[in-house]
Formats: structure tokens, sequence, C-alpha cells
């Protein structure tokens, strides 16, 4: 806040009284004059007075712009500090020469403990299914440090197995290992110990909770992370991508922004909404036998959700959603369910269950719940919307009498 007030005003503020020194203070502001002398003066006066000022404001926002810059240049430091450590970690790992850290001999043999050096776990392909067996979802360590203690073990061991169609709904409470769960299949996390299965990378998709959106036209956003040469290539046409977008209810997009080849900053054009449609059109345009959708749609609406789904699932896309919302139940067989570190006793971290079957009791009341809670707000915010429609109509009728 005081750097934009400074910025903003002081700079301003400062120019103009340098400049009222010389009206104010000058010996001849008090000399007496003849009338035609003082017009040449007032005119004079009146003349360096606008000319300063605007040498002023001109100086005044390059000295805003000084400032921001040294923001821009600490900023743009972190970036290279990232990338460089980035780049220097790559050569390290192509020489085979990562710093291996040894179990320390302090440490009981009882204590789950993972480090860089004791990546036992394999990764294979397989055509039709994703599959974890005896894998432990740990949080890798960030440092020498943290290699010492170890990695933050959220599941000690898990095993469970998605096959064509078998849509599976993962939940479990914050920080419980949910979306650990999802980087351990994307790779990005290492698989400590047993094995991983997953299908070619053509063949699954992944989209997180906070979309991304690339610098590019309107066509890029639904293609990533293909260009318009390999869309074309693959013999792709703008009537198929307009057919996806109907399938999220984005069909006014193209021609509200001004079609495909609009350029604009979608990160900042785009509501929330708009955001993860847009990456859900994506998993259409590039139809992956399977997808994780890590809470992708909670800012989506019920009616467009169910919608964008049931089209998922029509397209034969195995699901394997990331979500606290239990009204998606429905859109899946069977559900995964983490407890992780707030398991007690000998009871297991995680559980499989068959949503085929009769809703039990507690899902009863948790559905309930939720339709009891929309009732609720559909009762506090109709009325309103329906004020708010009557004030418009008011408006424009207004309007057009005028």
């Amino acid at each position: 806040m005081t750097e934009d007030f400074i910025i903003k005003y002081f700079w301003s503020a400062a120019g103009y009284g340098l400049m009222s020194i010389p009206l104010l203070f000058s010996k001849n502001a008090k000399a007496t004059v003849t009338t035609n002398s003082a017009s040449t003066m007032v005119a004079s006066r009146t003349e360096n007075y606008v000319s300063n000022r605007r040498l002023l404001l001109s100086l005044a926002d390059a000295g805003g712009r000084l400032m921001y810059s040294g923001k821009e240049i600490s900023e743009l430091v972190g970036y290279t500090n990232r990338v460089y450590g980035l780049l220097g970690a790559l050569h390290t790992l192509d020489t085979d020469s990562y710093p291996v850290v040894d179990r320390p001999a302090h440490l009981p043999n009882d204590k789950p403990f993972f480090v860089m050096s004791n990546v036992h776990g394999e990764t294979c392909i397989a055509e039709n299914r994703v599959a974890l067996i005896e894998v432990p979802i740990v949080v890798p360590p960030t440092d020498t440090l943290s290699q010492l203690e170890g990695g933050d073990v959220l599941v000690k061991s898990l095993t469970f197995a998605v096959g064509e169609n078998e849509h599976t709904l993962i939940s479990g409470g914050n920080g419980i290992g949910k979306t650990s769960l999802a980087r351990v299949i994307a790779g990005l996390w290492p698989v400590w110990q047993g094995k991983l299965e997953v299908p070619e990378s053509s063949d699954i998709f992944y989209l997180s909770q906070r979309p991304y959106l690339p610098i590019g036209s309107l066509r890029d956003q639904v293609i990533y992370p293909h260009s318009y040469a390999q869309m074309k290539a693959a013999g792709r046409t703008e009537a198929e991508l307009m057919s996806i977008l109907d399938k999220v209810h984005l069909l006014y997009l193209p021609g509200r922004e001004g079609g495909f080849d609009t350029r604009k900053e979608w990160k900042d054009v785009l509501s929330g909404g708009e955001k993860q449609r847009i990456c859900f059109a994506r998993m259409f345009y590039h139809r992956p036998k399977f997808a994780v959708l890590d809470d992708c749609t909670n800012a989506v609406s019920s009616d467009v959700e169910d919608r964008m789904y049931e089209s998922a699932k029509q397209a034969g896309i195995t699901l394997l959603t990331i979500t606290h919302r239990p009204s998606l139940l429905r859109h899946h067989v069977r559900q995964l369910i983490i407890t992780g570190k707030e398991t007690i006793g000998t009871q297991p971290e995680y559980k499989v269950m068959s949503l085929a079957h009769p809703a039990t009791e507690h899902e009863r009341q948790t559905l309930d719940a939720e339709i009891e809670q929309l009732r609720r707000t559909l009762a506090i915010e109709v009325p309103e919307w329906r004020n708010r429609l009557d004030q418009v109509k008011a408006d424009l009728s207004g309007k057009m009498l005028l």
C-alpha cells in the first residue's frame, strides 16, 4: 500500500510543490508591475508551469517504473535460481552423480524410511489398467536434511487396480494423500517400493486442481499440448472443436472472444468455471482411455458437471476422480477411501467399496445433507435472482422508452 501511494501520488505531489516555488516565493511575484508587463509575466509563468508540469509528471512516471522494475528483477532472480537448480539436478542425473544418502545407523529398523537412495519400485506399461501393487505414498525429501529424517509417509502400502470402465472415486480427508496418489500415478513422484502399472502416456490424461492455460490462441487452449500443425496433420477440424466445446457448455466462447485465432491472456479473461471446462475439453480432444481428475470441477455448477461426466463415460474414458463432493458418487462404480495417518491401531489405511450395491445409511445421510444444503441455498438465492431480473427488465424498458 505504501509503495502504491508513493508511486501514484507522492511523486506527483512533490512535482507540484517544486513548480509552485517560483510562483509563490519569487521576488518578481511580489513586485509591482504595470498592466501590460503583468499580462506578459502571467502568460510566461503559465507557459513555464505547463511545461514543467509535463516534465515532472514524466519524471514521476519514470520513478514509479524504476521502483516496479526492482520488484520485477527480484522475481526474475527467483525464476533464474529455480531454472538453474533444475538444470543442475538434470545434469547430475544424466551423469549418474546424484548424491546418495545412506540410512543413518541411529534410526530404528521398524521405522518407515524412504530416501532417494532407496527407490526400488518398478513402473511398467499396462495396456488396459492402472494398478498399484504394494506401493507406499510418500512425500519425497526435498533436501539433504529431510533425506536424513526420511520422507513423510502418507500411506505405507497401497494396492488397488482400475480396469476399463471401472470408474473410481478417491476420497479422504485433507492432506491424507489423495493428490499425492495422483502424482505417483503421473510419475511426478517416485515409486519407492512395489509396482506401478500405467498405460502409455497418450492413453492417460491428468487434470489438476489448478487449470493451466498456455500463451496462445483460443484453439491452443483446447488442443494443448498439441500445436495447430499437429491438429491439422491428425485431420482434426474446428467443427470437431465446436462439438467438444458443446459438451462442456462453452459453445458460446469462440463467438464471444472473436474466434479460435484470438490471442489473449486467458488466465485473466476466463472465469474459474470456464478455465476448468476448457481443461475438461482438452480431455475430450485427446480421447484417452483413462483420466485422473484431481478435483478439477469444483468451480463448475452441478448440472454442467453431471453432463461433462456422462459425456466422458459415453466417450469410453475411465475416470479416476479425486473429490470431496458426494454428488459425484453416482458417476462411479467404486470408491477408494484413504484414511492414512488418521488410522487408529491395526485398522487399514484405505478401503475400496463397491457403489453398485444400494447406498449405506452413512451415504444416504451424506447425500441428504448435501441436498438440504442446496435447497437452503436456492431458497435464499432464487428470490434475489428474481428481484435482480425484475430490476434489469425495468432498466431496459426505461432505456427503450428514452
